[in-house]
């Protein structure tokens, strides 16, 4: 499922770097190949890891199978953020704003005075210095 899936994303990935070369969108096509370069190489890793995880299935090494398992997953994992990157670069991201309603409450018992307003600085005390008397002795 993982593979196959990775597949289609190339597929899609292909299409559509494809329909950016035909009409000269250089920005499209440099956001995107990248991301092909990726897949690429996580595809063909997914294969081997599919292919490994076949073969150790059927000996029974519940270690080895549950690493081959575990690699597959991660490369999912990869291809789902490689598919977010591809819908960014086409402006299809999940971009969320967050909630599009406020709701404002009101006290009633509110103070009178404007509590924004600048609290004056207490005033400064003056303390005079006294200077030492001079010394009798020299």
């Amino acid at each position: 499922r993982i593979v196959a899936a990775a597949r289609d994303l190339r597929e899609t990935l292909t299409t559509r770097i494809d329909a950016a070369n035909r009409r000269s969108d250089i920005v499209m096509v440099d956001c995107l190949s990248p991301l092909l370069t990726q897949l690429e190489g996580s595809v063909v890793s997914a294969e081997q890891r599919l292919r490994a995880l076949r073969q150790i299935a059927t000996g029974g090494d519940v270690a080895a199978v549950n690493h081959e398992y575990t690699m597959l997953t991660v490369l999912g994992q990869r291809f789902d953020v490689l598919e977010s990157d591809m819908n960014q670069c086409l402006g299809d991201g999940d971009i969320s704003a967050g909630d599009d309603q406020v709701t404002v409450e009101v006290e009633v018992d509110l103070p009178d005075e404007d509590v924004t307003a600048p609290v004056p600085p207490p005033p400064t005390v003056v303390v005079p210095v006294v200077v030492p008397p001079i010394s009798p002795v020299t």
